[in-house]
């Protein structure tokens, strides 16, 4: 007979995303310790594709001189932000992140903290990204839809719905 999951046994599942690896480097004539945790919960990799996401929506509200290419580089830097102990930035704003990015992903330590990191971890948060990208598209592209069976109801004050047509259009967009 089959035995039935309990949450002890869940508890020990678990276990894993505690352990952490403790990284000496010599930094600025210090001895300095990283704690890396190289396996990320659920939970993390959420709270890491959000940080993401909020990053790159504020990108473009402040401005900032965000460049495409360094995607994955930004992905490696919320990793660290969570993944660590690194005293970062408690900012939220864009452009305080995307500095503190800049300075970040020149060192060669946190190169080698980036190595650690098992690729199923990576992975697992690419996973997400990619996911949420996709269910983003499916609900604009329902939107969309949803809009266009409206405008096709015989409706007598149809600028209450829309306003201007291109209102509408530009509130999916």
């Amino acid at each position: 007979m089959t035995e039935r999951l309990t949450i002890s046994m869940i508890e020990e599942e678990v276990k894993v995303y505690d352990e952490y690896i403790e990284i000496p480097f010599t930094t600025q004539d210090k001895e300095v310790k990283v704690r890396l945790y190289p396996f990320f919960s659920p939970v993390t990799i959420r709270d890491i594709v959000a940080d993401l996401s909020e990053f790159l929506n504020n990108v473009k509200k402040e401005n900032v001189d965000y460049d495409d290419k360094e995607f994955d580089d930004v992905v490696a830097y919320f990793i660290l932000r969570h993944c660590t102990d690194i005293k970062f930035t408690k900012s939220k704003k864009a452009k305080t992140l995307y500095k503190e990015f800049k300075t970040v992903i020149k060192s060669k330590n946190i190169q080698v903290i980036l190595n650690l990191i098992p690729e199923e971890s990576i992975k697992e948060v690419y996973d997400r990204i990619f996911k949420e990208v996709e269910l983003k598209a499916k609900f604009i592209d329902q939107i969309k839809q949803i809009q266009e069976q409206i405008k096709e109801l015989p409706l007598e004050n149809r600028d209450i719905l829309f306003g201007e047509e291109d209102n509408a259009k530009e509130s999916v967009e």
